[in-house]
């Protein structure tokens, strides 16, 4: 079993904890600071560590910024069918990336070699994506969204 699979399956055993077990595996500070977020009007940058060994910029209290804060992944299906299906050097692209998380994975799992295109349209969201993808050489970020034909959309 690789360190992927393993981190994998550690964050699979704390998302089957029973809900206090939940609530408190992933230490009190985060359960406080998910708390507070949801009780400001700003967005709370935050870092989280990710189970296949990087990190990345979440903002709390957005849905999916708390999975990946609190368990280090999202949407364990969809994350385990890229670990399927994703081998060294493809060229993947992810399509509506949000702040980077999927991408990152792919990054993760075609290696040095592979390359992951990332299209995010929404200018706020792609900020935090760029920031999280930049210094990843295999990663190229565009601001950009992918349909049928050419054109804008508002």
């Amino acid at each position: 079993m690789t360190d992927t699979e393993r981190g994998f399956q550690a964050a699979l055993a704390r998302l089957s904890h029973p809900p206090v077990f939940k609530l408190l595996d992933p230490g009190v500070h985060k359960l406080i600071d998910r708390w507070l977020a949801r009780r400001g009007n700003t967005p709370r940058p935050r870092t989280a560590p990710l189970f296949f060994g990087s990190s990345m910029t979440v903002l709390l209290p957005e849905v999916i910024s708390e999975a990946i804060y609190t368990y280090g992944l999202f949407d364990e299906t969809v994350t385990w069918m890229a670990m399927q299906a994703v081998r060294p050097e493809d060229i993947i692209f992810d399509v509506g990336a949000h702040f980077g998380y999927f991408s990152l994975l792919f990054a993760h799992l075609t290696g040095a070699k592979g390359r992951v295109y990332s299209f995010e349209p929404t200018p706020s969201t792609f900020n935090v994506l760029d920031g999280n993808v930049r210094d990843n050489p295999a990663i190229t970020a565009l601001n950009l969204a992918a349909g049928d034909k050419p054109g804008k959309i508002e």
